[in-house]
């Protein structure tokens, strides 16, 4: 376990290095209210995303891995057709999303009207965005996970620092205008790349999407199950940041951002172990007792990990935040260290998420998902007039605990298996002492 996942963590913290820089640079040259508006459009266009693909850039990875045991010919097959169905759905996506802003300049939101320009040269960065995560997904697919990585390292490091250029140039609508350029002439090197590694043709008798349904029928309900949780995470937290925008102002919404941004940070290197290491593991044709033995294997590591990097978060936030992006964003030092227990509720829960997946018990999986991230949204509604971003972290963490509980009852009811002691001792360990470090530490840097 550990060699690959070295690789793909080294990999992955310059990822998050570049994700930092590309932060406390937007940070400084737009300051609070203006990143919390960035932030918000970005999260537009990601949800976007997820919508439109129809989960069909995360079902490659499991249809592409079971074509890659099958033969160079099924491989190039299978992935040429997953690119093709997700090019168009991603020119599907643009098109209707500029259709909806046109017939309604407030379908975003009434509080983004004005930044409509904006959103419109965002939107056009949508299809480089699917297809890269399609690209990434097909290489980890076909065994490549370091050359997932370094690929989606190399477009971060790009998109980071043509948004800094553009922001210091010419404002919003420079970052927008140069991070769509440049997504396209990404896409264009990475379909060159990816031809050279996987070789498929995207024209042929042998291409068809109608085809790979037909062999393989279950893509359908597959992807449709993995769309419904990935929509409810997306549209949760968009909806979330739509309350802290209309209800607390644009500057809490760049406040929230950070907090947000430094509690997935925490667990980036951890999510990208699970979607590139753990997810083909349990995927695989083995016994169920063997895929949950490497599922909480893979939790007690992670939370092992999670107390390592979360404890300096939690133990300077003021600096943290300073450093990173600005002291003008030190108003979030008191609700950092509840975004980051968030953050681990959610990287443990993801794990057993993969293996209700990897246990065929994807129906469950996508139904706990709604109840989870409805749950925190709909907390979130009554928390963050009351408590602030304060409550939107407790109200987020209360969802992932309720979906952590789901999976759990339903592991143990239906398939007789259950999350290791270690894991459940290790969850509570660290709740205690984040939680403890954030109360003593949550005003200052430990003086």
């Amino acid at each position: 376990m550990r060699s690959p996942l070295l690789m793909i963590g080294i990999l992955q913290a310059f990822t998050i290095l570049v994700g930092m820089l590309r932060a406390k640079g937007l940070s400084v040259l737009l300051g609070p209210a203006h990143f919390g508006v960035v932030s918000t459009i970005d999260q537009v266009v990601m949800t976007l995303v997820q919508l439109g693909a129809l989960s069909l850039t995360f079902t490659a990875m499991k249809f592409i891995s079971r074509s890659h045991s099958e033969g160079q010919h099924r491989v190039e097959r299978t992935t040429a057709s997953f690119v093709r169905a997700v090019g168009v759905l991603a020119l599907l996506t643009t098109i209707a999303a500029f259709a909806a802003l046109a017939w309604n300049p407030a379908v975003f939101g009434a509080d983004l009207a004005r930044y409509n320009l904006v959103i419109q040269i965002g939107l056009l960065g949508i299809p480089a965005v699917m297809l890269n995560v399609l690209f990434v997904s097909t290489l980890a697919a076909t065994q490549r996970p370091a050359a997932a990585s370094t690929l989606n390292l190399i477009v971060a490091f790009g998109l980071a620092l043509t948004a800094i250029v553009g922001a210091a140039a010419y404002g919003l609508i420079g970052l927008y205008a140069a991070t769509s350029a440049f997504g396209f002439l990404a896409l264009i090197g990475s379909v060159a790349y990816l031809r050279r590694t996987v070789p498929f043709r995207l024209r042929g008798d042998r291409v068809s999407v109608v085809r790979e349904l037909r062999e393989s029928p279950e893509i359908f309900s597959y992807s449709a199950y993995i769309y419904v949780a990935k929509s409810a995470y997306a549209l949760s937290l968009l909806a979330i940041r739509y309350l802290v925008l209309s209800r607390l102002g644009e500057a809490p919404a760049g406040f929230f951002q950070v907090s947000l941004s430094i509690a997935l940070t925490v667990g980036a290197v951890l999510t990208t172990m699970n979607s590139l290491y753990l997810t083909p593991l349990v995927n695989r044709r083995t016994p169920v007792i063997e895929k949950v033995g490497i599922a909480n294997e893979f939790a007690k590591m992670i939370l092992s990990l999670l107390l390592i990097s979360a404890l300096p978060v939690v133990l300077f936030p003021r600096a943290l935040l300073s450093v990173l992006y600005a002291p003008t964003f030190g108003a979030a030092t008191t609700t950092v260290f509840l975004f980051v227990l968030w953050q681990c509720a959610y990287q443990v829960t993801g794990v057993y998420q993969q293996l209700l997946i990897g246990l065929d018990d994807v129906l469950f999986m996508a139904v706990g998902a709604v109840v989870g991230y409805g749950s925190a949204a709909a907390l979130s509604a009554v928390l963050v007039t009351r408590a602030g971003l304060g409550g939107v972290a407790i109200a987020l963490a209360a969802g992932m605990l309720v979906f952590a509980v789901l999976a759990a009852v339903r592991l143990r009811w239906r398939h007789r298996v259950g999350i290791a002691g270690a894991v459940l001792y290790r969850s509570l360990v660290i709740v205690a002492v984040v939680g403890v470090a954030g109360r003593l530490f949550g005003t200052g840097d430990g003086e």
